[in-house]
């Protein structure tokens, strides 16, 4: 991150309110994958970086970015569409593109890619999936803030399929969401230890 570097943006795109939502994400994504036995770290990991492609878009292309963050406000639609109206590549790609150039495991990868729609993965779709239920479960909770607008409801398809190939199913979505709002605790005192504060 440190190679990104500080950078004046030309949007709206709150790097504090970012990074409370992506550490908020990661907690939540290693509860549920401690309950589904599944990859804890990895879904940590995973959860914390899943929309790091937002970053390299705001750093690297500001002022295309913050034309995208003014339809996602405007519109009431969520970012992967504003970017690929605007843009032609979403945070997701631009996200797993990074990930690749960085060498890390295609577990993580794919989950980056794919967090938005977990029926594309290839390999990973329960990796996908936990991400994609722990991102929306944080943004109904609105901790912190990665730009969207449109919080996903129980019966939006991709959440409900995401619950499925969990294995959970949209009724114990409610119980999810007291489980991560459990976690939220924690990962503010994280972010208290890395602030310093």
């Amino acid at each position: 991150f440190q190679e990104l570097g500080k950078y004046e943006s030309a949007s709206k795109f709150d790097n504090t309110a970012f990074w409370k939502h992506s550490v908020g994400t990661a907690f939540i994504a290693r509860v549920i994958a401690q309950k589904l036995k599944a990859e804890v770290e990895v879904a940590f990991l995973a959860g914390l970086l899943h929309d790091i492609g937002k970053v390299v878009l705001d750093r690297f292309f500001s002022e295309f970015y913050a034309e995208t963050v003014h339809m996602v406000e405007e519109e009431q639609i969520p970012s992967v569409k504003a970017e690929m109206d605007f843009l032609g590549v979403t945070h997701a790609h631009v996200g797993g593109y990074l990930a690749a150039n960085w060498e890390f495991a295609d577990t993580l990868t794919e989950a980056i890619v794919c967090h938005h729609d977990p029926s594309s993965a290839r390999r990973y779709v329960k990796l996908a999936s936990v991400v994609h239920v722990a991102n929306a479960i944080c943004n109904h909770l609105d901790f912190g803030s990665s730009g969207e607008v449109v919080k996903q409801e129980i019966d939006d398809p991709v959440l409900g399929k995401a619950l499925w190939k969990l294995g959970i199913g949209p009724n114990s979505f409610g119980k999810l969401v007291e489980m991560g709002e459990g976690q939220l605790e924690d990962a503010d005192s994280f972010l208290a230890s890395m602030m310093g504060t």
